[in-house]
């Protein structure tokens, strides 16, 4: 039996497709259509517009980087294991999977509700990683804010300088300066028992 998906899926998956490697404003409508197989009809009774679209393409990419995240930092409670496992998906997996670069990151838009959606997705992207000092390494919550967002940075860095030169040295850079973050951390540490 032959794999049914819905116009619904279709137009979704090609928005979600076209949106990373053309860009939301390059994308139009009718390319979505084309690409998807559908009518503007079927369009138009699944989805309101193409902000709607532009909101759901944030869902998803946050839900697949936040389950990353999460399982990598469950797996890895010391920060130096948990670097390591980070710098290796990243290569492997995340630049593969968005050789473009980070798709947050590719969707700069002129229209607040996906700017707003897209901010709001990268705040969540931290509350993981606060987590994760707070409940391993007995951090301030400031602290701990301060170290995520010098993760996310290094990994935004990383994905980005590939996406300029596909040259993996990128990512080792990353892990060089994830060693001065778990450096930070220790002498965070030392400094609190002291």
């Amino acid at each position: 039996m032959e794999n049914f998906v819905s116009a619904k899926d279709r137009i979704l998956n090609s928005a979600l497709d076209l949106f990373y490697r053309n860009g939301y404003t390059e994308t139009g409508i009718n390319e979505i259509l084309e690409h998807s197989g559908t009518f503007k009809k079927s369009f138009y009774i699944h989805f309101s517009s193409k902000t709607e679209l532009g909101v759901l393409y944030i869902n998803q990419i946050e839900e697949i980087l936040l389950n990353l995240c999460s399982k990598i930092l469950t797996k890895h409670p010391v920060f130096l294991n948990f670097s390591q496992a980070w710098v290796k998906i990243t290569k492997k997996k995340i630049s593969k999977l968005y050789p473009k670069g980070c798709p947050l990151v590719n969707l700069p838009v002129n229209i607040i509700e996906i700017q707003d959606r897209n901010q709001a997705a990268f705040e969540n992207l931290k509350k993981p990683f606060v987590k994760y000092f707070i409940n391993n390494y007995n951090m301030a919550e400031d602290e701990s804010r301060i170290i995520s967002e010098e993760i996310l940075m290094l990994y935004e860095g990383a994905m980005n300088s590939y996406k300029l030169d596909p040259n993996p040295k990128y990512f080792d850079y990353m892990e060089n300066f994830l060693k001065l973050v778990d450096t930070k951390i220790k002498e965070y540490n030392r400094n609190r028992v002291n």
